[in-house]
């Protein structure tokens, strides 16, 4: 598994310099390599002549080749999650506008059998407005969504070194810091130069000197005077391009005292084992010296000391605001469950990340002590997103696919360092079998309930439709008593758990209008401590309230559950 430590550098004025221009070279080299690649040259073909015209090494070549290789494949890839999210929107309005075209066909029947009421007339406006906002909503998203495919039927997307906000700000001056006229344009620039400029990729090789010939480390050990041996330090002597030896500065750059906060010893022990390190220089603004390195290298993964899954596992459901977590059994029983706070809400990335790996702290720890492996969902976050909207649109907002993507990269480098086996299962329906089928019966949340068929899952366990007849579910803070239909052996289970969660859907739905006219004191409401017979065939939905009976207590209250 591949690693990256980062720290902060002390630069001395000539190598901070010198560092200036490395990345205005490689900026500019890496700018006129990618125009060159989206004519249709190949970046191989082209090393010789841009060694040769630019003053770089082969080495340094590669590593302004594989950043800007990055880039692209990074930049395909969001457009390809950006076409799909624009798919799913255009096809949503869609459903959208095929609905109100109905509604006002039938109401223009209607209407000339009889004459309209008032209220029908203000509804039949109310929704001839939808349908020209959607119209112009749908006639946006297919614009976006042509401009996506145009980016990439290309092959090689428009990228925008510096970004394009940056970019923009320009004809905005006076809605930013830059100041306005001359001065503030002059900024302006200055800000866009540094934005363009302010990296550069050394990438290394095992066969190589210090695994990387244009950054060679060198451990230093300082002699003990306490009688305690001080911590080896690094000396780093970045090679610098020939074109600016060319100008005057010096071969060699030498950066004494480096040392990493973290990762520290798995960089000692790359060096010692002639591991290939890579180095990425990165200029910023965050404190008095403006240069950090990053390191990346191999790491080997720690044995796996948990037992087979067959004998239990972990499930964890990433939720908004919390980790919820189950312990299965061989036979697939949750045997313990709880929750891990996330308060990300209102936090920066750095605050956000920190919070995250807590969090993960903590749920390793409860797995090495029970001596068992963990289980995630392979998360398609616009799936898992359109699954909870159906049960709470708020909650589904709530969610980022940024937050589960910086989840599953630390709960991945977290379990190879601790040597606890790590499971990815299918999310399908977690969080409606979840909801169905154990929530109230165990007297479990939701996302515990959902942890639990998650642990299940790695464990081989399927989930059977529930029998038809009543079951009662958790829904917006109380439980619903939900009808299901009988079961059809034909049926496949993907349309089965498809009912299961629309019939689930609708009864929010019901719930929420219900609760809307009981708050606007409309006669739709009904009293706070009674139960309502919801729309969808005999559904009998009771709010929360304290238990009175042994038997009651059993059913438990769910305050923090997503739907």
């Amino acid at each position: 598994m591949q690693l990256s430590f980062q720290t902060r550098l002390t630069l001395a004025p000539v190598v901070d310099q010198c560092f200036d221009a490395f990345g205005a070279l490689f900026g500019s080299v890496e700018r006129t390599l990618y125009a060159d690649i989206a004519r249709g040259r190949k970046a191989h073909d082209l090393k010789s002549f841009y060694c040769a015209e630019y003053g770089l090494s082969a080495r340094q070549f590669n590593g302004l080749r594989i950043q800007l290789e990055g880039k692209i494949s990074s930049t395909v890839e969001l457009l390809k999650l950006r076409k799909t999210e624009l798919k799913r929107h255009i096809d949503a309005t869609k459903r959208f506008l095929k609905k109100l075209a109905t509604s006002l066909e039938t109401q223009s029947k209607a209407a000339k059998k009889a004459r309209p009421s008032p209220a029908m007339i203000k509804q039949c406006v109310k929704w001839r407005d939808q349908v020209f906002n959607k119209t112009r909503r749908l006639e946006s998203l297919q614009q976006k969504f042509d401009q996506v495919m145009v980016r990439l039927k290309a092959g090689v997307p428009g990228i925008c070194f510096g970004s394009r906000k940056l970019f923009r700000q320009q004809f905005h001056l006076e809605k930013t810091d830059f100041g306005t006229g001359e001065a503030g344009h002059q900024n302006w620039r200055r800000a866009w130069r540094d934005a363009r400029s302010h990296q550069f990729f050394l990438v290394g090789s095992g066969d190589e000197t210090s695994g990387n010939q244009s950054c060679e480390a060198r451990v230093v050990h300082a002699p003990p005077t306490t009688g305690v041996a001080p911590p080896a330090t690094l000396t780093l002597q970045v090679k610098v391009p020939p074109a600016l030896v060319r100008k005057g500065y010096p071969p060699f750059l030498t950066i004494e005292d480096v040392t990493f906060a973290y990762g520290h010893d798995q960089v000692l022990d790359a060096l010692k084992n002639g591991t290939a390190l890579s180095y990425r220089f990165h200029r910023d603004h965050h404190g008095a010296d403006g240069w950090r390195v990053f390191v990346s290298t191999d790491v080997v993964d720690a044995p796996v000391r948990s037992m087979r899954r067959d004998f239990g596992i972990l499930g964890i459901d990433f939720n908004a605001d919390h980790l919820a977590w189950a312990i299965t059994d061989r036979f697939g029983n949750t045997v313990q469950a709880g929750r891990v706070d996330l308060p990300l809400d209102g936090k920066s990335t750095g605050q956000r990340t920190a919070i995250l790996s807590d969090a993960i702290d903590e749920v390793i720890v409860l797995a090495r002590d029970h001596g068992v492996g963990i289980s995630i969902e392979d998360l398609d976050f616009t799936k898992k997103k359109q699954e909870l909207r159906t049960m709470g649109v708020e909650r589904a907002r709530m969610l980022s696919g940024l937050a589960y993507s910086a989840f599953r990269r630390l709960i991945t480098a977290k379990a190879s360092r601790t040597g606890v086996a790590l499971h990815v299962v299918d999310p399908a329906w977690t969080s409606v079998a979840g909801a169905v089928k154990y929530a109230t019966r165990q007297g479990r949340t939701v996302h515990q309930a959902a942890a639990g068929v998650i642990a299940r899952r790695a464990q081989g366990y399927s989930e059977k439709r529930p029998r038809s007849g009543a079951h009662r579910v958790p829904l917006l803070g109380g439980t619903a008593e939900l009808s299901l239909p009988d079961r059809n052996r034909d049926e496949s289970p993907r349309a089965a758990w498809g009912a299961i969660r629309k019939c689930l859907t609708l009864q929010v739905r019901a719930r929420k209008r219900l609760s809307s006219c009981h708050a606007k004191g409309q006669p739709g409401g009904a009293a706070p401590g009674s139960s309502h017979l919801l729309a969808g065939g005999g559904t009998t939905v009771s709010p929360v309230r304290e238990p009175g009976t042994l038997l009651a207590r059993r059913l438990p209250d769910f305050p923090d559950v997503p739907f």
